[in-house]
């Protein structure tokens, strides 16, 4: 989401997580317009999606370090310094610009000295290899592969796909979960499927939820034409999307149901 003003936060308060500096990048190669949201004025990176909150070291007496505190005040004149030369040479600013670019720089100093404590996500993503994947983007390749494979047995109206990231594999890294819910005919009710369905129609549609079980993770696995490597899944689950209050996929219920499945897997 775009992030209209940034509000600094005290130690222990959540906050979302930004990075910037010369070992971030300036931008995506792709429009610039369309992330434009995603990088303040003075080129701080908001699309981490991460809240997390920060202390500041303490001694045993419960105080912050001296050492830090006068390693900080060093840096800070040092800041200090290359400001009043940057303006010796004319470079000068405007003074709002100014202003938020010295702030910044202090915050970035001070930030060296801190304690980060990672809380939760803002945003649903999977992250592996150290990039961020929508879990909305990968839930909309795997529908549109399953449209692929399964032309004229599949309608775009019978398909939903619901994607969230756990930790299984690795503490280090997401497995992409998915799960896909098949309704036979879109518009019917289940007592009405039941009583126009023949006993053809019912075992094809058995036989077609039991390859996507069984085969669709194998093809996309072998055959990279199928979907991006970033959306192929680690695991997938036929089966009903819980949902929240607002009508958008539970997650909660979602690990619940991935948790419970791969307990019984076991």
């Amino acid at each position: 989401p775009p992030f209209r003003s940034q509000v600094r936060c005290e130690a222990g308060e959540p906050g979302l997580l930004i990075c910037r500096g010369k070992n971030c990048m300036r931008g995506y190669t792709a429009s610039a317009e369309t992330f434009r949201d995603l990088f303040s004025s003075d080129g701080w990176y908001l699309g981490l999606g991460d809240v997390c909150f920060f202390l500041r070291p303490l001694e045993n007496d419960g105080q912050v370090d001296g050492d830090e505190e006068q390693e900080e005040r060093r840096e800070d004149e040092k800041e200090n310094r290359d400001e009043r030369e940057e303006k010796e040479t004319g470079e000068k600013e405007e003074k709002e610009t100014g202003e938020k670019e010295k702030e910044s720089r202090l915050d970035a100093g001070r930030a060296r000295h801190l304690d980060y404590y990672w809380v939760t996500r803002s945003a649903d993503v999977v992250i592996k290899g150290g990039a961020n994947y929508s879990c909305a983007q990968i839930s909309d390749d795997i529908k549109n592969c399953l449209l692929r494979l399964y032309e004229g047995k599949l309608a775009k109206t019978q398909i939903s796909v619901a994607t969230i990231s756990m930790k299984i594999q690795s503490e280090h890294e997401d497995s992409c979960c998915v799960t896909v819910e098949l309704t036979r005919r879109p518009g019917l009710g289940e007592e009405q499927d039941k009583q126009q369905e023949t006993e053809r129609e019912a075992d094809a549609w058995h036989a077609l939820i039991s390859d996507i079980n069984d085969n669709f993770l194998s093809r996309v696995r072998k055959d990279s034409s199928l979907l991006p490597k970033a959306s192929v899944p680690d695991y997938i689950r036929i089966g009903k999307i819980p949902t929240n209050f607002k009508g958008l996929p539970d997650s909660s219920a979602l690990k619940k149901s991935f948790a419970e499945l791969l307990k019984n897997d076991d």
